[in-house]
């Protein structure tokens, strides 16, 4: 009989294939679906993408503080030597 511990981590493991599969299965059915190839986004996207999200967020507090009739005025730091 397997102990507690080894069924939990044979239970996580099947669980992720599991999740990979249907990320795989829904990818190939949208592709399919809207007739478009798979296009690689690059190697630098979740940098693209975090950048983006930054400069997203960084806008939002901006809108915030000038409803709260606030004048916000950001210059960049120096860069460090």
């Amino acid at each position: 009989m397997l102990c507690v511990d080894v069924r939990s981590q044979i239970q996580a493991l099947e669980h992720t294939v599991l999740a990979k599969a249907t990320d795989r299965c829904c990818a190939r059915y949208h592709m399919l679906e809207r007739g478009v190839t798979y296009t690689d986004l690059g190697d630098d996207y979740y940098l693209r993408r975090q950048a983006e999200h930054t400069d997203r967020y960084r806008q939002g507090v901006v809108r915030q503080l000038e409803r709260m009739r606030h004048k916000v005025t950001l210059d960049p730091l120096p860069a460090a030597a």
